[in-house]
C-alpha cells in the first residue's frame, strides 16, 4: 500500500532570509542569487562592477541565526563607499521595486535619506507555521530593513499617494 501521508517541513530562518533576498533582489536583471546550504553561503552574483561594490558596502558580510552564521559574498568594485545614499542608488538601480533615493538636507545631521520603494507587496512562498498557505506578505521597504546592515541616517519607505 502507498503512503498518501503529506511530510509536513519548515524550513530554517536562513532559508527564509535567502527568500527574502531572492523577492527584494530577484527582479533586477543585474543580480542572480544563489545559496549552498552545506557551506551556508549566498552568493550574490552582479553583473554591473559599480552595483556590486555598493551592494558590499550596505549588506552584512554574515547574518547570525541561533548558532548558524550565514556567510553573503558579492564581489567589489571601486567607489566611494562614503556616500551611502548614492551606494543605495547605485545598488538598487534597475530593481523594478525600487523607486527613488531622497536626500535630506539639515546642517543639524550630517546624512539623512529615504530610500523609497514602489507602492507594491512583495509576496513570496515561505513554509512558515504562521500562515496556512505558506505564503509570506510584507513590503519591500520591510525586506530592505531586514536585508541590508543597518546604516545612520537611513530610513526606508515606500511611496505615497501624498504629493
Amino acid at each position: 500500500m502507498e503512503d498518501t501521508t503529506a511530510k509536513v517541513t519548515v524550513s530554517p530562518p536562513w532559508i527564509t532570509y535567502y527568500n527574502k533576498m531572492q523577492v527584494l533582489f530577484g527582479g533586477d536583471p543585474d543580480i542572480r542569487l544563489s545559496y549552498d546550504d552545506e557551506s551556508k553561503v549566498i552568493r550574490m552574483f552582479v553583473n554591473n562592477p559599480t552595483k556590486a561594490d555598493a551592494l558590499g558596502s550596505l549588506l552584512p558580510v554574515d547574518v547570525t541565526f541561533g548558532n548558524v552564521t550565514v556567510k553573503i559574498v558579492i564581489v567589489p568594485g571601486n567607489i566611494d563607499k562614503t556616500k551611502i545614499p548614492e551606494l543605495y542608488r547605485l545598488a538598487l538601480q534597475g530593481n523594478p521595486a525600487f523607486s527613488q533615493v531622497i536626500d535630506i538636507y539639515s546642517f543639524m545631521i550630517p546624512q539623512l535619506a529615504y530610500v523609497m520603494f514602489k507602492k507594491e507587496v512583495a509576496q513570496f512562498w515561505n513554509d512558515n507555521m504562521g500562515d496556512p498557505h505558506g505564503v509570506e506578505t510584507t513590503l519591500y521597504q520591510e525586506l530592505a530593513k531586514e536585508i541590508f546592515e543597518p546604516k545612520n541616517g537611513i530610513l526606508f519607505s515606500t511611496e505615497s499617494d501624498l504629493d
